[in-house]
């Protein structure tokens, strides 16, 4: 053997093939992601990132089921029991921003797995209450924890994308919503009816109660994963967490060409960072200029800076607090500047006009869309009962119809109906996950809120309860492709130190929509729905206009 050069150095020169010419080449960040490939490894985050939305949305659409079995159980009135739902957006909003900000200044995955936690073990224990005031509690704190792993989530999710297959993926990832759905309407379909031996087995003999924990469970599961995963390498790498940031690529790297070599290129050895010392592949194996090395990670690192908040100062060190109270008025000041600080750079005067213009975007299709879904079935009811149309004249009765009165008798054509609505979003995400990356998200945007106005218009002139069915099916698979055009400009408009952040403000902020279209709906739904109707046109409307000052994002880098 050479002098200081390892027995087998030849044979790995051979095998790795190390051009002597390349040895002192520094390339970017984005030229190493990119080499990394499409291919195994971002199909199998899907699947996960996947199931933790779907489970997301079993936790949130659990609420509408359970509602006739808690007003039964627990004695409470219509005006009570619309507080169930009002505190799960509430949590939704309030975890939306918290959690959002601190995966920007914590990391990606540790914040989806607890939140994911939380939303899991919050809503599970939710099920064995006896107390209607410990129920809306448990379940704002479950909100909370949804709130925040959403964002956190389709953040994550999206800096594991190259740019040329993103807005593809990250709709595929929030297709994922609409499997939550379907799942979900076929669990309420065998587990809520009345069944003897699924009481047995249910907490204090009540089937909603089981219901509830097999609901928390996927978010449990997903919580578990996520613990396992690596930390995103885009924010490794702005928050100059090199070595680690470059051992994610790497794994990517291998992942993506197990047919292949898996020396056919050093990724590690073209990046312009050093080795992690503990990794004997790279104690031998890394050429590099240390100095040339230094100059561009510095580079790339003044140039993420230059778009980004300035973090405040960290809290100090225990050792440096006198006791417990001390230490948590620093961490609790320290993140009371940190979420100030996002906020600020959310709605910086570069991207103010954007990020107001995003903002009223997603509160108007909240209000529409939850406004929509939420009553729906009462529209079928109304059709039903009343024959005609439901938004011709008033009530001849003036009963009130509360939401999802009609599964209370756990009839099994209520959840057929849930159902075919959930399954009607299929063809448009299918659509918007072809279209995403060649048209771009904005031009679809505009374009599918201008046919969910028009197809909501429809609504006004349903006959039958078939009609209605049919008319909330062709609407659910329009307006789909609304949110999964806002989930790809959301996480494309803004720069890796704020995205987490933004796209929680932004989830978060959107639960006022959800709120004001449930009320307003439920004010004048039992007296004439033709003025929620028009309204929800009218928003829609407006939502495509002000979705015309949004930025194109098609194709771009990620900051």
């Amino acid at each position: 053997m050479e002098s200081g050069r390892p027995r087998n150095s030849k044979r790995r020169d051979d095998l790795r093939g190390i051009n002597a010419n390349n040895d002192q080449r520094a390339v970017s960040y984005e030229e190493a992601f990119n080499k990394t490939g499409f291919g195994l490894w971002q199909y199998l985050l899907l699947l996960q990132c996947g199931w933790a939305n779907a489970s997301d949305a079993m936790e949130i659409m659990c609420i509408s089921f359970i509602i006739p079995s808690v007003r039964d159980t627990m004695k409470v009135s219509h005006m009570e029991l619309s507080a169930l739902t009002f505190v799960l957006f509430f949590g939704m909003l309030v975890g939306g921003y918290i959690w959002g900000s601190l995966a920007d200044t914590y990391g990606r995955r540790q914040i989806v797995y607890i939140s994911l936690a939380v939303n899991a073990i919050f809503g599970a224990l939710s099920s064995v209450v006896e107390t209607y005031p410990l129920l809306l509690f448990l379940r704002f704190i479950s909100g909370f924890g949804a709130g925040g792993s959403l964002p956190a989530v389709f953040t994550y999710f999206s800096e594991f994308q190259p740019t040329k297959y993103r807005g593809a993926m990250i709709s595929a990832l929030a297709t994922c919503w609409m499997a939550g759905n379907i799942i979900i309407a076929l669990l309420a379909w065998a587990v809520l009816p009345e069944s003897e031996v699924l009481k047995s087995i249910s907490p204090h003999g009540q089937q909603w109660r089981l219901f509830a924990i097999l609901c928390a469970i996927p978010s449990l599961i997903s919580a578990v994963l996520f613990f396992f995963m690596p930390e995103s390498p885009k924010y490794l790498h702005v928050n100059n967490k090199l070595n680690e940031s470059l051992l994610v690529l790497k794994k990517m790297y291998k992942w993506n060409h197990l047919k292949n070599n898996p020396y056919s290129f050093q990724i590690h050895k073209l990046l312009p960072i050093g080795p992690e010392e503990s990794d004997p592949l790279f104690e031998e194996d890394v050429i590099y200029s240390q100095e040339n090395g230094d100059n561009e990670s510095a580079n790339l690192l003044e140039s993420s800076n230059n778009y980004s908040y300035k973090s405040p100062t960290a809290f100090p060190n225990r050792s440096q607090s006198r006791n417990i109270f001390t230490r948590f008025k620093e961490k609790f000041i320290f993140h009371l500047k940190m979420f100030h600080s996002q906020f600020v750079a959310i709605y910086a005067q570069s991207r103010r006009v954007n990020s107001i213009a995003l903002t009223a975007t997603y509160i108007l299709c909240a209000f529409g869309g939850y406004g929509m879904a939420m009553w729906t079935v009462v529209l079928m009811e109304k059709t039903e009962k009343l024959g005609g149309s439901p938004c011709r004249g008033y009530s001849s009765n003036g009963t009130d119809i509360l939401l999802h009165d009609t599964i209370s008798d756990n009839s099994a054509n209520a959840y057929i109906d849930v159902l075919i609505g959930a399954c009607a979003q299929l063809p448009g995400n299918l659509l918007t996950i072809f279209l995403m990356d060649r048209l771009g998200a904005r031009i679809i945007l505009i374009f599918v809120l201008f046919l969910s106005a028009l197809s909501v218009l429809c609504f006004w002139l349903v006959n039958v309860k078939a009609q209605v069915v049919a008319m909330n099916a062709i609407y659910s698979g329009i307006q789909v492709g609304a949110w999964n055009a806002l989930d790809v400009i959301t996480v494309e408009m803004y720069p890796t130190s704020i995205r987490s952040a933004a796209t929680g403000n932004m989830n978060g902020i959107s639960r006022l929509g959800s709120i004001l279209g449930t009320t307003i709906f439920g004010l004048f739904m039992d007296l004439n729905c033709s003025v929620p109707i028009l309204t929800v046109f009218s928003v829609y409307i407006l939502c495509s206009l002000i979705s015309i000052k949004l930025p194109n994002t098609r194709n771009i880098t990620l900051d």
